[in-house]
């Protein structure tokens, strides 16, 4: 799922966490070029590490 360039911010990040963790098809996603920051990052990692993820994308999301 490609979600860059789309302004998604802190809360826009923290928002899409539950679908991620409750999708069954899910296996990748990039969040790249929105400026999240770390806090944020870090609570969809711990989504995406639960899911096992193979790729996730987070180019210039500022994470400081």
């Amino acid at each position: 799922m490609d979600l860059s360039w789309n302004s998604l911010g802190p809360e826009g990040a923290k928002a899409i966490a539950p679908a991620i963790r409750d999708s069954r098809s899910l296996n990748s996603i990039d969040v790249g070029y929105n400026d999240i920051g770390q806090a944020a990052a870090l609570e969809l990692l711990a989504v995406m590490k639960e899911k096992a993820m193979v790729s996730i994308g987070m180019a210039s999301c500022n994470l400081g």
